[in-house]
């Protein structure tokens, strides 16, 4: 049943990248060709026609790692598996400081970190390895991933039945913003708001965290990849992209896993230390996740040695659908002929969770600095001179902020300003 999670992991990139086909090369190509990338090692290469190729290969190399049609021998599809996992590794998590788009945030990230799984689980069957090792560090790393998002709700207002509302009516993250609107009008009239707040947000959270316990225990493996698969069927209303079906690939995949750590310990060798190594990065990675979360300041020594792992293996701080992140709505207004209507921005091809990570990376800028920061100015810059708006002509831009139970027309406007783009390209804001 194993060798099943590589096809399956690598099904799911080709998916992400077919997904995203409409607007991949200005999401990975560089400023300087109308992209959202601004930094970076080799990030001058990607210019729009180099990234159409990478692109290219990208999804070919994806489509063989899985597909069965492609008769080649083993070791080249390891090989396949291995350039689409470095790819990953770039796009997803290198560049998620480099780039407006932040690597695509928890979408990128699980795709990234699935297909390394799955190319591991490959190299495993393909040079006869112990498999129990890899499965508990796969269950693992999993439970570290699911308890930190748990973690940063629990400490980011959902534990005060504040936080998932704000996404849910939020129409650039939901898609059913206008039912959760009447649902929140509904609760104010009964005054059960507080009521509705609590049972969805800890809900949310002690998810996260049961699924996380559940997974180490081979008694309760079934019973957490069964919630983990019913909590994205629910997700699917909110705009993740390909992210609920990556996970719930993932709950399949812990399905079929059947180790317990007892197994791991009866023949023990040099491929399990190098395993246990990754365990312990994995800790000290989410030693510096969870000081960051609690405002702790570590000893000098174990930061830089948190921090180091963290960067190494690439962990992820799920803050995604928090009230400071999901609260916002960005609209952009061209001139006339595209006029603003209905609170709905112009239709380019920046849609869906990749326009509300993109965008949510924006208002974090403007949120910790003035609007005349130069950080916030240059993503400012880069977003809207990319090809994702070279249909249009950008008048204004107007940022909102959502409150449940509040008709769109009546929201709070933060910020409004008025864009004009120089000879040189270059943002002036009046």
């Amino acid at each position: 049943m194993l060798t099943f999670l590589p096809t399956l992991a690598f099904f799911c990139l080709s998916l992400y990248l077919l997904s995203i086909a409409r607007f991949a090369i200005p999401y990975f190509s560089n400023s300087n060709s109308g992209g959202l990338v601004f930094s970076g090692i080799a990030s001058k290469f990607l210019s729009k026609q180099n990234m159409r190729l990478v692109y290219f290969f990208w999804l070919l190399f994806s489509l063989i790692s899985w597909i069965p049609w492609f008769e080649i021998d083993k070791e080249v599809r390891l090989i396949s598996m291995f350039t689409c996992v470095v790819l990953c590794r770039y796009f997803f998590v290198y560049l998620r400081y480099k780039s407006v788009g932040r690597g695509n945030g928890a979408p990128g990230f699980m795709v990234y970190w699935f297909c390394l799984y799955g190319f591991l689980f490959a190299a495993v069957e393909n040079f006869n390895l112990r498999v129990e090792p890899l499965s508990l560090l796969f269950l693992f790393d999993f439970s570290l991933i699911m308890i930190s998002a748990g973690t940063y709700k629990l400490l980011n207002g959902y534990a005060r039945g504040n936080g998932i509302e704000y996404g849910l009516c939020n129409p650039a993250w939901s898609y059913l913003s206008t039912f959760f609107q009447s649902l929140y009008k509904h609760a104010k009239a009964k005054n059960k708001v507080k009521l509705l707040n609590v049972t969805l947000n800890f809900s949310s959270f002690l998810t996260e965290f049961l699924i996380g316990i559940f997974i180490l225990f081979d008694t309760l493996r079934t019973l957490g990849a069964l919630l983990l698969l019913t909590t994205f069927i629910g997700l699917l209303v909110v705009k993740l992209g390909t992210l609920p079906f990556t996970m719930m690939a993932i709950a399949y995949a812990i399905y079929i896993q059947d180790v317990t750590f007892m197994s791991v310990f009866r023949d023990f060798s040099y491929i399990e230390i190098a395993y246990a190594i990754y365990g312990l990065t994995l800790i000290l990675s989410y030693l510096w996740v969870w000081a960051y979360n609690l405002k702790l300041e570590l000893p000098k020594g174990l930061h830089t040695l948190s921090l180091l792992s963290y960067t190494l293996s690439g962990s992820i701080i799920w803050s995604v659908f928090t009230r400071d992140i999901t609260k916002h709505f960005l609209v952009i207004e061209g001139n006339a002929g595209d006029k603003l209507q209905d609170f709905k921005s112009l239709r380019t091809r920046d849609e869906g969770v990749h326009s509300g990570i993109s965008r949510a990376t924006l208002m974090t800028f403007s949120k910790y600095a003035s609007m005349k920061d130069r950080n916030f100015e240059e993503r400012l810059q880069i977003y809207l001179t990319s090809d994702l708006f070279s249909r249009f002509t950008i008048k204004k831009v107007y940022c909102y902020e959502i409150e449940p139970g509040v008709d769109l027309s009546q929201v709070n406007l933060k910020l409004e300003f008025d864009v004009h783009l120089d000879k040189n390209n270059k943002v002036n804001k009046s």
